[in-house]
Order: C-alpha cells, then sequence, then structure tokens
C-alpha cells in the first residue's frame, strides 16, 4: 500500500460506512467505525503544550532562569513534543485499533463544528504514520433527507454541509499527495473515481469483493446498498 492509515473524513448519513465496508474488503487493511472524534481533544493537548513551549520561550531571558524552580515556566523546556507525538500515536493505536494489525484506520463524521479544521487535519497528518484521507460526499438534496438531518431546517442543512465540503475540497487540492475526494454515488454506481481510489491506495481492485460489498446493508438506520442506485 502507498499508505500506512487510511482515514475516510466525511459527515453524517454521507454512505461512508458503505465506503468503510469496501475499503475493508482489502487484504491487510482494517477501518473501524467512528470513534467520537476523540483525537480532536488529543490535538487539543498537543496545543496547549506547544503554547507552553513558545511562552516559555519568549519569557525566558536563558535558560539557566527557567531551569530554576522558582520560575512560573520552570520545566517548558523539558517538554518533548516529538514523544508526546509518539506516545499518543501508541495511545490511539492500542486504544482502536485491532492488535498485530498491518494497515489501518478508521472513518469519522465530526468535523461540521470544527473551527480550525485545516491545522487538525494537519496534526492528524503529523501524528500517524503515512496517512491517506478519503473526503467522502454525497448529493446533499438526499442527505439532508435522510437520518437526524431531516428534523432539521432544509436550508441550515444544505448550508452548513455545503461549507464543510468546500473545507474538505479547498483541503484536499492543498495536500493531493495524501487527499482523495469521492462521491457516494461514485461507490454506488462503481465509476471510475472508486477504481481510482484503490489505484491511489495501492491495491487491487477485485470487483468480486466490491460486489459483495455494495449489496450488504452497511447501515444500522436504513438500508445503503448498491441496490439504491442503477446497476
Amino acid at each position: 500500500m502507498n499508505f500506512q492509515t487510511v482515514l475516510i473524513i466525511t459527515y453524517g448519513r454521507s454512505g461512508s460506512t458503505l465506503l468503510q465496508g469496501i475499503l475493508n474488503s482489502i487484504d491487510d487493511l482494517t477501518i473501524m467505525g467512528e470513534n467520537n472524534n476523540f483525537l480532536y481533544d488529543i490535538y487539543s493537548a498537543y496545543n496547549h503544550l506547544e503554547k507552553s513551549v513558545k511562552i516559555g520561550k519568549r519569557i525566558a531571558k536563558n535558560k539557566q532562569l527557567t531551569d530554576n524552580y522558582q520560575h512560573p515556566w520552570f520545566g517548558y523546556s523539558k517538554i518533548d513534543l516529538e514523544l508526546f507525538l509518539n506516545d499518543a500515536y501508541l495511545l490511539v493505536k492500542r486504544t482502536i485499533a485491532p492488535p498485530n494489525v498491518k494497515y489501518w484506520g478508521f472513518k469519522e463524521i465530526r468535523y461540521l463544528n470544527i473551527q480550525d479544521l485545516e491545522a487538525y487535519l494537519d496534526f492528524l497528518a503529523k501524528l500517524l504514520p503515512s496517512p491517506c484521507f478519503i473526503f467522502n460526499t454525497r448529493d446533499l438534496a438526499q442527505v439532508k433527507k435522510s437520518g437526524w438531518w431531516a428534523k432539521k431546517d432544509d436550508k441550515e442543512v444544505i448550508q452548513r454541509l455545503t461549507l464543510l465540503e468546500e473545507d474538505f475540497h479547498k483541503y484536499a487540492q492543498k495536500r493531493p499527495r495524501r487527499c482523495y475526494e469521492i462521491t457516494y454515488e461514485d461507490v454506488c454506481n462503481k465509476t471510475k473515481k472508486l477504481k481510482e481510489l484503490f489505484d491511489f491506495i495501492g491495491v487491487e481492485y477485485e470487483p468480486e469483493k466490491i460486489n459483495k460489498a455494495l449489496s450488504t446493508e452497511h447501515s444500522s438506520s436504513n438500508n445503503i446498498t448498491f441496490h439504491n442506485l442503477k446497476k
């Protein structure tokens, strides 16, 4: 594979669980489900540590002063951000990935309220080894009719998700080597984009496995399958 970790980045009711199932048909790759975006808190913790180092450097007159236990930022120079990243990755992998997995990743839908999305995704790229970001979207006219979105104002749903999709696209365009954009419709209709996704990841496209995944229910609340769209 071209990547060690694979993330499906999306929003709710986009058909991402179906894509998750398809990617899990790839040998040696395991894509876990959602984790309530707990990695954002790790990102926040890293930011606090990084800020502590910057503040300490700014106010320190010399190393001897900040190594004095009477200094308010005593010990800031001992903060090892690389060590934090290494330990944080081990924590993440041991917490949500199966043991002895070769390649792994997860899908997550909780990006709508993240104000610093670009910085957060850059952090994930720093935290996770050789990551691939797959941005999965869907026709918003269909999304707003599905699940909890149907209970919200149609105009607001379309507006907010459109802005999020724009952020996804901007990020992917800036970092094409690790980002791939695909739609639910591409997946269900087995368009060229689906095959190219496998090429991008660096694995063989196996039609029989794809068809099996597409004909299997991949949602707890409704049947999102290949048969919903044209063959």
